[in-house]
């Protein structure tokens, strides 16, 4: 038994890495905003995504919502994000 059930089953390992380099321009521009595909739904099964929202300061970002198909993570590298846990506005900083 595993937990999570293993999604592959093969003797050997795949061929299954990507790699995106720093200086790669962003795929979108939502205004002043830059947003990096770094693991789509489409490449990962839908199992995960990874986006890199690069943002100046005071840049509005999404209001308060949720998904039904997907959860969100965020790490902050740096500056501070306000985000909304679902009760509150909290501040996330640097390392956050």
């Amino acid at each position: 038994m595993s937990y999570p059930e293993p999604r592959y089953g093969g003797a050997a390992g795949e061929v299954s890495a990507t790699m995106r380099r720093a200086d790669a321009p962003p795929e979108l521009r939502i205004g002043p905003v830059g947003v990096s595909y770094l693991a789509t739904g489409a490449s990962t099964a839908g199992r995960f995504g990874l986006y890199r929202w690069d943002a100046g300061p005071r840049t509005a970002g999404a209001g308060p919502h949720f998904h039904r198909t997907m959860s969100e993570s965020f790490f902050v590298l740096s500056g501070t994000a306000r985000l909304f846990n679902g009760a509150e506005w909290v501040d996330a900083s640097s390392g956050d």
